[in-house]
């Protein structure tokens, strides 16, 4: 099996159409990082039937907000979110947090 390609979520958004081909056709599995770390992958459809046709380990995690997955926060995550700033931590100075990285905006007073 080929290594997936890696590649950076700012180049990738320049060169979606050329890397969808690569996948679709070619076969080639491509992987987004961002500050060099994995993402998120690009795979072909055929590679998705066959991961969604594995057998579930676990339970699926509980769906938050817009049908994303809710990840609880870890010590190390808060530590890390603390380290960057407030805004890392999903305060960006108005009130409670999505817990998605940003927040609805200040709460309109009459």
């Amino acid at each position: 099996m080929q290594q997936a390609l890696q590649i950076p979520v700012t180049q990738a958004r320049a060169q979606l159409a050329e890397l969808v081909t690569r996948v679709a056709y070619a076969g080639e599995r491509v992987t987004l990082q961002r500050h060099g770390r994995a993402l998120a992958a690009i795979v072909s459809v055929e590679d998705l039937r066959r991961l969604e046709e594995l057998p579930v380990q676990a339970a699926p995690p509980q769906q938050g907000d817009f049908g994303f997955a809710r990840q609880e926060p870890t010590p190390l995550r808060r530590r890390d979110a603390a380290a960057r700033g407030p805004e890392a931590a999903g305060d960006h100075g108005y009130g409670s947090s999505s817990g998605l990285g940003f927040s609805a905006g200040p709460t309109p007073t009459r």
